[in-house]
């Protein structure tokens, strides 16, 4: 089961591009704030159309739009999950999860009255099956350990079992691709954690395409095996999330990836590249990729004494300490002009740290950048 994304749609100062397959393995579809991320998930779910494309879902053509196809958001077969978790304000938990089941039973209905149309003219109607009811429900709750949650009106819930109740829900319609847009932003940093476990453990077992958008890197790395990332308007190739991390191809998959320390690069030949807002040059081992312009050094691939594995240094012109609860966080530069770069040391027993004359880090873990001239 696949689900193909190939659209186009215009906003508001650009034009959205969304082109990429999703098979069972948790996606994540990244991008800063108005790249079109949660339109691309509302084009999927029918809630939006787009200009022109395609999006097929396990073989079935969603939208075409040289064909004229676009079916209705019910017809579609997929969970949509908001930031807001959009449950019935006026109903119960489990008033909320029926909504979901009634949604599949009208789906199944309506396919097999068009299965009976195509079955010849036998004047038979297509029988009505009896509306499912509590104990269709439970089984739903139980999986998402609401159970006892079940007749509580959806305004009283916290933030963590609104989600859990929206989750049932979507389990409930049974649906085909599952879209998550930014499910723990209301959550606090504990609640969040739980909920990560919990939705780790859900996406495993789903079975069908799952598209999850979201700020957080840790909530990528904790949860998904694919990612693209969204760029003016494009989205970029799909990659394992180990090589986003790892190997980010230009300046905005790195900063989308975390990396704060990222200055434009001038390549002078296959051994020197000057880091021009850092006010350095470096020498690596290893050979400078040709058509690299930015380089990404992590906060946390930096040391206060060289090693072993370590042949490239960060002088220290000046720095200061910004007091964190559980390391230190140097903004240091390394020149007198340059931009700031960040350094990342656990908080020792004492409060006092040293500042560093220098900081020593291996050319292995430089990220070299090609981001489009101009």
């Amino acid at each position: 089961m696949a689900l193909e994304v190939n659209i186009e749609k215009k906003l508001d100062g650009f034009t959205l591009r969304a082109d990429f397959t999703v098979d069972r393995e948790p996606f994540a579809l990244l991008g800063a704030s108005g790249s079109g991320k949660s339109m691309t998930l509302k084009c999927i779910a029918g809630i939006e159309k787009p200009d022109r494309g395609t999006i097929i879902l396990d073989g079935r053509v969603l939208f075409d739009s040289e064909k004229g196809i676009n079916l209705r958001p019910q017809a579609r077969r997929v969970g949509y999950m908001f930031q807001d978790y959009a449950l019935f304000p006026n109903m119960t938990v489990l008033e909320n999860v029926l909504t979901g089941m009634r949604c599949k039973e009208s789906r199944d209905l309506a396919r097999r009255g068009r299965q009976g149309r195509d079955m010849g003219r036998s004047g038979s109607r297509t029988r009505r099956s009896r509306r499912p009811g509590r104990e269709e429900a439970l089984p739903y709750l139980r999986k998402c350990q609401i159970e006892d949650l079940a007749d509580i009106n959806v305004t009283r819930l916290s933030g963590g079992q609104k989600q859990r109740a929206a989750m049932a829900r979507i389990l409930a319609q049974q649906p085909d691709c599952i879209l998550l847009d930014e499910p723990f932003s209301a959550l606090d940093t504990f609640l969040k954690y739980q909920m990560e476990e919990e939705m780790s453990s859900f996406l495993a077992s789903s079975g069908v395409p799952v598209i999850f958008v979201t700020h957080s890197r840790d909530e990528v790395i904790h949860l998904c095996k694919k990612a693209a990332c969204l760029t003016d308007g494009a989205a970029g190739k799909v990659q394992s999330v180990y090589d986003l991390f790892h190997h980010p191809a230009t300046t905005a998959e790195a900063r989308l990836s975390g990396c704060r320390n990222i200055s434009r690069a001038i390549r002078q030949d296959a051994h020197t590249l000057a880091a021009a807002d850092w006010g350095v040059t470096f020498h690596p081992a290893g050979e400078i990729p040709e058509g690299t312009n930015a380089v990404g050094l992590r906060a946390h691939f930096l040391y206060t004494s060289p090693t072993k594995e370590t042949d490239l240094c960060l002088p220290v012109v000046s720095a200061r300490e910004i007091s964190d609860p559980f390391e230190h966080r140097i903004l240091l530069k390394a020149s007198a002009d340059g931009a700031v770069i960040e350094y990342l040391a656990p908080r020792q027993k004492s409060d006092h740290f040293t500042i560093p004359k220098a900081l020593y880090f291996s050319s292995d873990d430089l990220m070299y950048l090609q981001d489009k001239e101009g």
